[in-house]
C-alpha cells in the first residue's frame, strides 16, 4: 500500500478523523485507553525538560523514555490509515519507533507488532500504550505509569492531544534569553536541533509558549500544570512537591538526587547537551545566561519574545 507522506493541515487532520469516527474506521482510542493518563512533559527545547524528566523518574513511580520524535507525524499518518486493515496499521504504528532511542531491536519490534495485532480493542492509543508498556517492562519498570518528553511535540500539540484524553500535561518554561542561547549552542553538536540562530530559537520559544497557553485553555487546569525552570532549580523541593500533588505522585527525596541515576536514562549519557543533568543542581544556572549574552543578542531576543516574556515575568535585564 502506497501512502503519501505529505503533511496535511490540522483542519484536514480533524476533518479526516471526524469522518472516520462516523464511518466505523479504526478509532483513535478505545474505552480502556481513554482512562490511561500518561504524563506529557511539554515545553520549548532547552527549557529543562530533561532535568524535569530525570527528577520524576528518580522518584520510582513513573517511566519516561528518551525522546520519541514520533507522535505528530504518526497521528497524521494514522488519519489516512484508519480504513486499512488493523494488521497493517498495527505494524506501521510499531515500526514508527524503529530507530528511536528506546533501544528496541528488530526482534523486540516484531514481538510488539505481533502483540499489537492481537489487541482486543484496536486503536492508535492502545498500540502506543503497548509500545510504552513494553519499554517499561524491558527496563525493569513494569507496572509504572508512563510518560513522554519530546520538546518538539508542543509545536504540533493540537494534532496529538486527543489520542489520550485523560493525559496530564506539564509545561516547563524558561527565560527565552537563556533558551535561545542554549538552543544555538546545542545545535552545534546535535543534528536534531534545527534552529541555528538566536532569531530562529526565539521564534521557536514563542510558538512553544503560545501553543502551551492554547492547550491550557482547551483542557483546563485539571490536566495542565506549569513549572518555571528558574523556580525548579532554586527551590526544587517545593516545586516538585507541588507537581507531585498535581500528578498524584509521592514526592521522594531521591528526586533531588536525580543525577545519581540519570546515566540510566538512555539518551542522557550519550548526548552532550544533556551533560548538566548528570550533575547536582546549581541554583546559579537560573541566571547564568546573563554572563554569556551580548547586548545586541539580548536586544534581539527581547524584542522578538516581548509579549510572552513579560506575561511569564521575564522582564528586561540591566547589568
Amino acid at each position: 500500500m502506497q501512502l503519501s507522506d505529505a503533511k496535511p493541515s490540522n483542519v484536514a487532520h480533524k476533518l479526516t478523523s471526524g469522518i472516520a469516527r462516523v464511518a466505523g474506521a479504526i478509532p483513535l482510542n478505545d474505552p480502556v485507553s481513554r482512562r490511561i493518563s500518561p504524563v506529557m512533559i511539554v515545553g520549548c527545547g532547552r527549557s529543562g525538560n530533561t532535568l524535569l524528566r530525570s527528577m520524576l523518574v528518580a522518584g520510582g513511580e513513573i517511566a519516561i523514555p528518551p525522546e520519541s520524535y514520533v507522535w505528530p507525524s504518526l497521528a497524521r499518518r494514522f488519519a489516512r490509515w484508519r480504513f486499512a486493515k488493523w494488521q497493517f496499521v498495527a505494524r506501521q504504528v510499531v515500526r514508527s519507533f524503529k530507530g528511536s532511542d528506546f533501544g528496541f531491536t528488530n526482534e523486540i519490534l516484531g514481538g510488539i507488532e505481533a502483540e499489537a495485532i492481537r489487541l482486543p480493542n484496536p486503536s492508535l492509543a492502545a498500540a502506543l500504550n503497548l509500545v510504552y508498556v513494553t519499554y517499561c517492562n524491558l527496563n525493569g519498570l513494569a507496572g509504572r505509569r508512563w510518560g513522554d518528553k519530546t520538546p518538539l511535540n508542543i509545536l504540533d500539540i493540537r494534532v496529538i492531544e486527543d489520542i489520550f484524553p485523560a493525559a496530564q500535561y506539564v509545561h516547563i518554561v524558561r527565560d527565552p534569553r537563556a533558551v535561545a542561547l542554549s538552543i544555538v549552542e546545542a545545535a552545534r553538536t546535535s543534528s536534531r536541533i534545527r534552529e541555528k540562530t538566536l532569531s530562529a530559537a526565539a521564534e521557536r520559544w514563542n510558538k512553544s509558549v503560545r501553543n502551551a497557553r492554547a492547550l491550557e485553555k482547551r483542557i483546563g487546569r485539571g490536566r495542565f500544570h506549569e513549572v518555571k525552570y528558574e523556580a525548579l532549580v532554586q527551590n526544587p523541593e517545593a516545586e516538585l512537591s507541588r507537581l507531585c500533588r498535581f500528578l498524584g505522585l509521592q514526592f521522594k527525596p531521591e528526586m533531588l538526587s536525580f543525577y545519581h541515576t540519570a546515566d540510566r536514562l538512555g539518551d542522557v549519557p550519550i548526548l552532550s547537551h544533556h551533560a548538566q543533568v548528570l550533575k547536582p543542581l546549581d541554583p546559579a544556572r537560573a541566571h547564568s545566561w546573563r554572563h554569556k549574552i551580548t547586548a545586541s543578542d539580548r536586544t534581539t531576543v527581547e524584542r522578538m519574545t516581548a509579549r510572552y516574556r513579560r506575561e511569564f515575568g521575564y522582564w528586561e535585564y540591566t547589568e
